[in-house]
C-alpha cells in the first residue's frame, strides 16, 4: 500500500522534505502512539522506513485514518517507545516475567534494537548450588528459593 494523502501530510507531504521534528501518529497493533519522527528514527526500523518514504522509493501501510500502520504488538511497542524516550528499559513488575522479557527481546530485534540494546534479564528467585567433597565421586545439588 502506498503512502496515503493523510500519511503524506504527517511527514510533510513530499519526498526529501525535512520532517524529523514533526509529530507523527503511528498505529501499532491497533494502538495509536504520538511521537516525533526524530525519536522514531532512533530505531533502525523506523529510520529505514522514513528514509525510503522521503526518497520516494517505498510506500508504507496506513490505517483507515492515514496513520502509519505496523502489524506488531502495541502492548510491547509501548515499552520499546519508552526505551527510545528514556534510553533505558522501564519494565517495572513485568521485568520479572521471563516470557515477557523474551517477547520484548524479539520485539526489540524487529525494530532493529537487538545490536545496540540489552534488555535486563529478570532476577531469578531460585538458585542451585552444586558441590562435591574432595575425595567423593558424587555431586551434591541443593535447590533453594531466595528469600
Amino acid at each position: 500500500v502506498l503512502i496515503s494523502t493523510a500519511a503524506a501530510a504527517q511527514v510533510g507531504g513530499s519526498s526529501g522534505s525535512d520532517w524529523s521534528g514533526r509529530v507523527l501518529t503511528v498505529n501499532v497493533g491497533g494502538r495509536l502512539f504520538r511521537t516525533t519522527a526524530r525519536l522514531l528514527r532512533t530505531a533502525p526500523f523506523f529510520d529505514s522506513m522514513l528514509r525510503h518514504i522521503e526518497d520516494g522509493h517505498l510506500g508504507t501501510t496506513v490505517d483507515d485514518r492515514g496513520h502509519f500502520f505496523v502489524d506488531r504488538s502495541g502492548d510491547l511497542f509501548a515499552y520499546v517507545l519508552e526505551y527510545l524516550r528514556a534510553g533505558r528499559w522501564l519494565l517495572g513488575d513485568v521485568g520479572a516475567d521471563i516470557e515477557f522479557v523474551d517477547a520484548l527481546s524479539r520485539e526489540a530485534e524487529f525494530y532493529g534494537l537487538d545490536r545496540d540494546v540489552q534488555i535486563p534479564l529478570p532476577r531469578l528467585s531460585e538458585y542451585v548450588t552444586i558441590w562435591q567433597f574432595r575425595d567423593d565421586t558424587v555431586l551434591y545439588v541443593d535447590c533453594s528459593e531466595q528469600t
